[in-house]
């Protein structure tokens, strides 16, 4: 499933969200959207299930929760401020999903960023200790990110302190070779980042 992490007060990002994935990605899932108390309807009648947290003080505790109350073994995890922005190419989505479950991996980046060093088909494969081996968002397997949160961390806090977390563990790391998609980053800090914002507004998101 598509798992969205967000929170009350990016709730006027949902919409644009959901409406830009529906457009890029052509390919049917299961979604869930993580936040506080909201409840949410997409207007694109995109099938939604909102996993409220209550009250949550970070991001991972709120990101633990969310995954302790979904069922499925791998997950696909985006943040609700990232709008998919060029269609996504099918087949490519496919292969990598194929690809996460044939290999039972760990963690697939969107893109190769750093460079793995084994490329294995049209994957490239991290060897445990590389740094920067964990990003936020990606195909996951839910246990095994599940072991590396912990309360009390910022995205940016999980990102660098997983990577260490890591080291030992990292057997199925991967990313493309090819980048699976891009994407605008619509907030930093809380606030609208307005090269993004004039894309929105001129592509009427």
């Amino acid at each position: 499933p598509l798992v969205v992490l967000s929170c009350d007060k990016y709730s006027d990002l949902w919409d644009g969200f959901f409406y830009q994935w529906k457009k890029n990605v052509d390919i049917p899932f299961e979604a869930y959207l993580i936040t506080n108390q909201k409840a949410y309807s997409s207007q694109d009648h995109f099938p939604v299930k909102v996993i409220n947290t209550g009250d949550d003080p970070d991001w991972s505790s709120s990101l633990i929760y969310g995954l302790k109350n979904i069922q499925e073994d791998k997950i696909f995890l985006i943040l609700e401020d990232l709008y998919v922005s060029t269609p996504v190419d099918p087949k490519a989505f496919e292969a990598m999903l194929e690809f996460c479950c044939d290999k039972d991996a760990q963690h697939i980046k969107y893109f190769a960023n750093p460079l793995g060093e084994q490329k294995v088909g049209e994957f490239l494969k991290y060897s445990p200790g590389m740094p920067y081996l964990v990003s936020a968002c990606g195909l996951w397997d839910r246990k095994y990110l599940l072991s590396l949160l912990i309360p009390g961390e910022s995205p940016w806090d999980f990102e660098v302190n997983a990577s260490y977390r890591a080291s030992y563990s990292a057997e199925g790391f991967y990313s493309p070779t090819k980048p699976l998609l891009k994407y605008k980053n619509m907030v930093e800090k809380g606030a609208w980042i307005r090269p993004s914002l004039n894309w929105a507004l001129i592509n009427k998101v």
